[in-house]
């Protein structure tokens, strides 16, 4: 629906309601001729503060039926027609198409294109993946191959740590002991011996001083207790040698050994480990190998049977010749015959069903929003000599089409009208002609309405100037549909009422005391919720917003009901550590006082009370919110966008009645929402909270 103060520099004076003087006078002219005495020039004082003369059209308030309909252009096209294109890479040549105007059933060869090189192609190609797949065989086999020598290799090296740890026990538990053992009872049998000899000597010296003993034997004995002790010394180093020396070098061999083969063990562990990830890397890539070779085929394989295109539907053939490119030149393409080149995705073939027409028509973006799937339309063209056809609209883009120079900003959204006249009527149509399309978006059969002129929107309300006993006053109005030439009045005038045509020029000064009184009440809205949004991160520290704020941060949780930004939440959770008693708490904004517990923390007193307040937790910005759920970011809520709790407040918050709450409409009815009291239309939530229960 277009707004009367919306207007765009490419729609013409009659879609922005404004109605230039030169119309003016042939609209008059018309009336006086035809007796009609609705329109009136008048010329009187205006009472308007400082009073002045000035000129004003004005126009009685009336009631009677009221259509709502948009006209757009389009072109005819068929509903079901198909485009046969060459899905062959490169260029080729047509080698076969049939004669246009054929009729074509489903499943017939229409066109058959140049083959050749893709079966050559295809041949080479299937050597390649009998080898590839050769080279995958193998590394299977590899693989397989590597895992059983790698069972070999760890086997072997855990043997010969097992037999390493055998051999240090049974030196350090066997042979170390057995082999000290030894030596220490040969020097134990030494120090007999010589202990002997000792006293053997020392007795025949005895003898010897007596005469009883030759000196001869005497030192005998001598060279006895000699050899004795020298045999004792080596025994006795013996034993040094083997626990100080060749006891602990063996130890420490045989040690080392046993931790080496450990080591060793590792490490072939981990060489069988490379080696299998070698070998699984190589079976990996000999397995991508020949599936990309394998994929390569396939596709040349798709090439051959793209190069024969079959009809996919009943149809009549058009050949796709084009006589201009886009920038309106002469196309240099060859034209669709046996013998020509035609490219990868070039159209060579239409099957347009003559049966089932539409219109693909563009809509402007200020008239988008009136126009929705199934509306009634009546087309009309040129060719049919103004005969009316009746379609419906079946389809409606969301999102505009890209502009073309020169007018690059130009929004238009993709429409199309299905016909639903007989199969008989619609045969008259054929594809690419201009079409005439007249949307039917509403038919009010009665109702008040005034002309577009007559009425002034300032901020998100619409203001008329109705003349009451001569004087000019200022009347709030609430608006319906429009037709471009007309409003529909749901309230704030009655039939008869005069208004005047020329608000802009004859209240200008009441005009600017309203935007300036809008102005005005948006900053406040602003400079409230910035209160708002820095009271949510940091409130006072003696703000009742239900718990302790003294000691360190604590944990809770801060749970509002239904409701947007302003009411508090109930909360729970433990104080922080302090000295100061917690208290009962209220929600900031709220309407009730809070329920709920908060134990203090050490050193705190007793317990907070979380706040429960207007309808909700708290939130932030309502813009922000607003622009949380505009999903395609067109300034305005429609359908699915809409929450679920919104939608018993839509009739409220659409005041120009669109069926869409523009951003205007969403913060006007959220200052509205908290001057009452109430919260700003934001979802529950749970977040954790500082320094005690919230």
């Amino acid at each position: 629906m277009l707004h009367p103060t919306q207007c765009n520099p490419s729609n013409p004076p009659s879609r922005c309601g404004f109605v230039s003087i030169g119309t003016l006078v042939v609209l008059l002219t018309l009336l006086v001729i035809g007796g009609g005495t609705s329109w009136a020039i008048m010329t009187g004082r205006i009472s308007l503060g400082q009073a002045k003369r000035v000129n004003y059209i004005s126009e009685r308030v009336k009631r009677g039926p009221l259509e709502v309909s948009i006209t757009e252009r389009g072109n005819l096209d068929s509903a079901a027609n198909v485009s046969l294109v060459s899905k062959v890479e490169g260029s080729t040549t047509i080698i076969r198409i049939v004669e246009e105007g054929t009729s074509a059933k489903e499943g017939e060869v229409l066109v058959e294109l140049d083959s050749s090189k893709w079966r050559d192609s295809e041949t080479q190609q299937r050597i390649v993946v009998e080898q590839a797949t050769a080279a995958e065989k193998q590394a299977i086999e590899a693989l397989e191959i590597q895992k059983t020598q790698n069972e070999s290799d760890i086997a072997a090296a855990a043997l010969k740590k097992d037999l390493a740890d055998l051999d240090l026990t049974q030196y350090k538990s066997g042979d170390y002991p057995k082999e000290l053992n030894s030596l220490s009872g040969q020097q134990t049998l030494a120090q007999e011996e010589l202990k002997r000899a000792e006293e053997s000597y020392d007795f025949k010296k005895e003898n010897a001083k007596k005469g009883y003993t030759s000196q001869s034997d005497l030192e005998a004995a001598r060279i006895s207790m000699v050899q004795k002790m020298l045999a004792q010394a080596v025994a006795a180093q013996a034993v040094e040698v083997l626990e100080q020396f060749v006891g602990k070098r063996q130890m420490r061999e045989k040690e080392a050994n046993a931790k080496e083969f450990i080591r060793e063990l590792d490490r072939v562990k981990r060489k069988a480990s490379a080696a299998i990830t070698q070998a699984e890397a190589n079976l990996s890539a000999a397995k991508l190998t020949a599936e990309v070779e394998k994929s390569k085929l396939e596709k040349l394989r798709e090439q051959i049977a793209a190069c024969t295109i079959r009809a996919p539907q009943d149809g009549t053939v058009v050949y796709a010749n084009s006589s201009s490119d886009r920038r309106g030149g002469s196309s240099d393409a060859a034209a669709i015959a046996e013998g020509a080149q035609v490219r990868e995705r070039q159209n060579i073939i239409n099957l347009p069903d003559f049966t089932r027409m539409q219109v693909n028509a563009k809509v402007h973006e200020s008239r988008i929003g009136s126009v929705r799937e199934g509306l009634r339309c009546v087309v009309r063209t040129e060719a049919t000599h103004g005969e009316d056809f009746n379609g419906i609209i079946q389809s409606v883009s969301s999102v505009p089409l890209s502009g073309n120079w020169p007018n690059r900003d130009l929004k238009e959204y993709a429409t199309v009208v299905k016909l639903t006249d007989p199969v008989e009527k619609v045969r008259k149509l054929k594809p690419g002609l201009s079409a005439e399309v007249i949307i039917k978006v509403d038919y009010i059969p009665s109702c008040l309405y005034v002309p577009v002129q007559t009425v002034v929107t300032i901020g998100s309300k619409q203001y008329a100037f109705p003349i009451i006993d001569g004087k000019l006053t200022t009347q709030e109005l609430k608006i319906g549909t429009t037709n471009d030439i007309h409003l529909e009045i749901l309230s704030g005038l009655k039939e008869g009422d005069e208004v005047v045509m020329n608000p802009r020029t004859v209240a200008s000064v009441e005009i600017g005391k309203l935007e300036d009184l809008v102005k005005a009440e948006e900053e406040k809205f602003k400079t409230d919720e910035a209160k708002t949004r820095k009271a949510d991160i940091i409130p006072p520290a003696d703000s009742p917003s239900g718990g302790l704020r003294t000691g360190a941060p604590g944990r809770g949780q801060v749970a509002g009901g239904p409701g947007g930004s302003e009411g508090g939440g109930l909360g729970r959770g433990p104080g922080g550590a302090g000295t100061e008693a917690g208290s009962e708490g209220r929600g900031p904004r709220g309407s009730s006082p809070g329920e709920g517990t908060g134990p203090g923390g050490p050193g705190g007193g007793g317990p907070g009370a979380g706040g429960s307040g207007g309808p909700g937790g708290r939130r932030g910005d309502p813009a922000a919110f607003f622009a949380s759920m505009d999903q395609d970011g067109d300034g305005k809520l429609t359908g699915a966008e809409i929450p679920e709790r919104m939608l018993d407040r839509v009739a409220e918050m659409d005041t120009d009645k669109d069926e869409s709450i523009s951003k205007a409409e969403f913060l006007a009815n959220s200052a509205k929402r908290k001057a009452a009291g109430g919260g700003g239309g934001g979802p529950p939530r749970v977040a954790p909270a500082a320094g005690g229960a919230q």
